[in-house]
């Protein structure tokens, strides 16, 4: 399990990439809602310790 500074580190990286990601997402599906649910899942995934393949 990840220690507070970690999640703090995780949730910096999110904070940072986020609009990155969505939009690059976003670019892909070409649907809004598609693009937030993977992006979603791509921060629940980086929380949980695993690699999310996009």
């Amino acid at each position: 399990m990840a220690s507070g500074k970690e999640k703090n580190g995780i949730e910096e990286i999110y904070e940072k990439y986020y609009k990155d990601v969505y939009r690059f997402v976003l670019a892909l599906s070409k649907n809004p809602h598609v693009a937030e649910d993977i992006t979603q899942e791509a921060r629940l995934s980086g929380r949980r310790g695993r690699i999310c393949r996009i």
